[in-house]
């Protein structure tokens, strides 16, 4: 079993072969603090489908499923990633985010146990109402994509797993991380660590798709990681089409939580069941507040549980067995001052 002293020397390791390189951007995060004026739907919709429309396709909001709190997350990164308020002020801003939380969802008393306090459905104890300390950024499209991220592996002794950047083969993701894990063992795993950050509470988003993988196919968010034989993991397995989290101390693994992935209901349907994961990108979600876990697939909550004795540590990407898997847009928010120097 390894120390948070051999994490270290992994790290150093790898910094100093040049072996992978992935860029963070630090996004000073600003909320839209105007209350929004009173305002005609049918404006607010034009408004909404002006400006927005500037940049990008408009989303269909019913279809995301956000809150209005996770709709006011967007529209902020809109205006501080990528300078959307050069056209759009702040009390337009905060009408835009008043029309799309029209679209939020509510809890579906037709789930197993739904009613108010669903433990599947969305609600407000599921995004953060202040202003992270920070977010991270690793979207692997600098001149050196992958300088702030370490490349790890854990588990069963085996070959080193591969990191690599690439333009996406499809070409409407941009770049992606892809890592190949040449093991046919499936307590061998790949990690993918943010070299810096030390944390414990945290919202972190990443999109994925598994591409081959002959044993366990699965990817997860890593976080709690204090060495690499030592942190907690939400891991989605396309062979057993389960979303389920994970604690990991050496040879010994804890399953806290696990659920079938399941298709939402619809009017007139019967009682669901669980559905493979589908081939193509898809999304994967971790939020930790207090030490209560939350996890969600493609803005599905499958994971909702407390986990006695979390006391943070650092974020990774993370593969099992021989997952060969792509990765982009990973973002993480932390919500208490990270800690930069490296972990000792």
């Amino acid at each position: 079993m390894k120390t948070a002293r051999s994490l270290v020397a992994a790290l150093a390791s790898f910094a100093a072969l040049g072996a992978v390189a992935v860029a963070a951007l630090t996004i000073p995060a600003r909320p839209v603090t105007a209350e929004a004026p009173k305002a005609d739907l049918t404006q607010v919709k034009a408004l909404y489908s002006e400006k927005c429309s500037a940049c990008h396709n408009l989303p269909k909001p019913e279809e995301k499923g956000y809150t209005q709190a996770e709709w006011g997350r967007t529209v902020n990164q809109m205006l501080t990633k990528y300078h959307a308020s050069d056209s759009i002020s702040p009390p337009q801003a905060a009408q835009i985010v008043s029309y799309l939380g029209t679209f939020a969802p509510k809890a579906d008393a037709r789930r197993p146990g739904g009613k108010i306090g669903d433990p599947w459905a969305t609600d407000s104890v599921d995004v953060w109402m202040d202003v992270p300390s920070v977010t991270r950024v690793f979207n692997f499209a600098s001149a050196s994509p992958l300088a702030a991220l370490s490349p790890i592996g854990s588990g069963t002794p085996g070959p080193a797993p591969s990191w690599l950047v690439s333009m996406d083969k499809a070409g409407a993701n941009g770049m992606a991380a892809r890592v190949s894990a040449p093991s046919f063992r499936p307590d061998r795993f790949a990690l993918l660590v943010d070299r810096a950050d030390t944390g414990r509470n945290l919202d972190v988003r990443v999109r994925f798709r598994i591409e081959s993988g002959k044993v366990s196919p699965a990817v997860g968010l890593a976080f709690g990681l204090t060495d690499p034989e030592h942190y907690t993991v939400l891991r989605c397995n396309q062979a057993l089409g389960d979303l389920a989290l994970i604690q990991i101390a050496g040879a010994v693994h804890t399953t806290v939580q696990q659920t079938s992935l399941i298709l939402p209901l619809s009017a007139g349907t019967d009682p669901i069941s669980p559905t493979p994961l589908a081939p193509g990108w898809h999304t994967l979600r971790l939020l930790v507040k207090d030490g209560q876990v939350r996890g969600w697939l493609d803005m599905q909550k499958r994971i909702n549980v407390a986990l006695p004795g979390y006391a943070g540590g650092k974020v990774a990407l993370w593969t099992q067995g021989s997952t060969t898997a792509a990765f982009h847009d990973w973002i993480v928010d932390w919500y208490d001052a990270p800690k930069t120097a490296p972990l000792s």
